[in-house]
């Protein structure tokens, strides 16, 4: 975990594809997550680019072949479901018919792509580069809670230079149009996401030229490239998938801490506070439902329930996976399951998946009675003979995770929406509980700061506040004053 001193915590900084080809093909796995569905689906993307890398006598050409030979559409079609004997899944399938959820309805783009501003997004790099373009923006953002300065600074702008047609190719395309990223939910994990590295470097090239601007002692200029990194952020979040939400998350905290940047600087005017707490204000007003992102996990999940009907499974394992499952005597068990067995883990997963669906209407800190139910649920039936294997060891794993996630993304926003009205002089915005914790947010109004407690999940490990400056106080970088250095040493302002 990375964390900023101004409440900013960037679990771990997954770049989700990139990050993981980075790990999987080093032989080492991905900040410790190779267990989650998102290293799953990494790990069934990347292995057709890793094998692909290894001579035609090395060991798994053949079964690379196999894998390139396959038309992973075909099981977005959902054959094996379709052709199922239990009248309660086909009664869900219906069900999924009829609220366009399937893998194959889910793909439909809206936006035709003259309209689309994804379009110039997708294609704007060569889809060769984009894993080391994120890698080398990754590797210019300052530690957390720090701004970009000196020699870092200096890498990032020409990082920015040498794509600026690039960046103002993207800026054109969402001044004109609108920006719908779409997915092939009918490739299930094989899907190509490389949308999201491509949005992850158009939003750090606008995070760098705000950084600049900064450095010239120009925050005003700073607001127009953050303006385009929330654009493209609210566009990769509303794409109804686990991946795309989460690094939407993570970008999110980067275009936070540039505002942190921007009015940290003694030039920060009334109008720059003003214009960042608006365009704040319009990313939760046009919030997406937390549902979306698991509508599409569940399209997956039906993916892989064909694929596991084929008896392919193994393709969607890592090797970490693969071994631990080997070692616990349940493999067999999981790429050669008993149809009967089978349709009563789909079944299992479905319900379960519309029961999570349905608690999204709830924040975060009431749906943990839900997760809590069936994770003792499972714990119970563990060892019973209708275990559902595939939807515990594969689908549902560290789910819960990618909630706390969203949670977390909300908090944040809404802390910081709350930081800036009250150092700029604005009406309070109607904020009141911490959706991740369920805590009451404290505002401490300073003598030249705001300071928003209670934004992380509750405990004292995660309880670093956001702290604003007042229109035209600098924030003085040590952070060394007699203000409130705790919730409890300063009355609040009620949100």
């Amino acid at each position: 975990m990375r964390r900023s001193n101004n409440g900013v915590v960037l679990w771990g900084r997954f770049d989700l594809l990139t990050a993981r080809r980075r790990s999987i093909l080093a032989g080492c796995f991905w900040h410790g997550a190779s267990s989650s569905i998102l290293a799953r689906r990494c790990w069934a993307m990347l292995w057709l680019l890793a094998a692909g890398l290894v001579g035609p006598g090395c060991q798994g050409q053949n079964e690379y072949r196999e894998r390139m030979s396959v038309n992973f559409a075909a099981y977005g079609e959902l054959p094996g479901l379709k052709r199922s004997e239990r009248a309660d899944l086909r009664d869900e399938l219906a069900r999924l018919i009829e609220e366009g959820a399937t893998p194959e309805l889910l793909a439909r783009p809206e936006l035709p792509d003259a309209d689309n501003a994804a379009t110039v997004i997708t294609g704007v790099f060569p889809a060769e580069t984009l894993r080391e373009l994120v890698a080398q923006s990754e590797a210019l953002l300052p530690p957390p809670g720090e701004p970009l300065l000196g020699v870092r600074l200096e890498q990032a702008s020409r990082f920015r230079a040498a794509h600026r047609g690039e960046q103002l190719a993207v800026r054109d395309a969402l001044r004109r149009r609108g920006c719908e990223f779409t997915v092939d939910f009918m490739r299930g994990f094989a899907a190509d996401l490389s949308f999201i590295d491509a949005a992850v470097v158009c939003t750090r090239l606008e995070l760098f030229e705000a950084a600049e601007h900064i450095a010239a002692d120009d925050p005003l200029s700073a607001v127009e490239p953050i303006g385009f990194a929330m654009r493209l952020i609210e566009a990769l979040g509303r794409v109804k998938l686990v991946e795309s939400r989460m690094q939407t998350a993570f970008l999110r905290a980067e275009m936070l801490e540039a505002v942190d940047w921007t009015v940290a600087h003694p030039a920060a005017t009334q109008e720059v506070y003003d214009r960042l707490y608006e365009m704040l204000d319009h990313q939760l007003a046009t919030w997406p439902p937390d549902a979306w992102a698991w509508i599409g996990d569940r399209a997956v999940g039906l993916h892989t329930y064909e694929v596991v009907r084929d008896g392919r499974l193994r393709w969607l394992l890592t090797p970490e996976e693969f071994m631990l499952l080997k070692e616990e005597g349940v493999l067999d068990q999981l790429l050669h399951p008993a149809p009967r067995d089978l349709e009563a883990d789909e079944w299992f997963y479905l319900q379960t998946m519309r029961q999570m669906i349905r608690a999204c209407d709830q924040p975060y800190y009431e749906r943990r009675d839900f997760f809590q139910e069936l994770w003792q649920s499972l714990q119970a039936r563990r060892n019973a003979s209708d275990f559902p294997i595939v939807a515990a060891r594969i689908l549902l794993k560290d789910v819960e995770n990618g909630h706390r996630i969203q949670a977390r993304d909300r908090a944040l926003c809404e802390a910081w929406s709350l930081a800036l009205a009250a150092a700029s002089g604005r009406q309070q915005p109607e904020y009141t509980t911490n959706p991740l914790s369920g805590q009451t947010y404290r505002v401490v109004d300073g003598e030249h700061r705001i300071t928003v407690w209670n934004v992380g999940d509750g405990t004292p490990e995660d309880a670093l506040p956001v702290v604003v400056s007042k229109v035209g106080h600098a924030r003085p970088r040590d952070r060394a004053t007699t203000e409130p250095t705790s919730p409890d040493e300063a009355p609040s302002r009620s949100p």
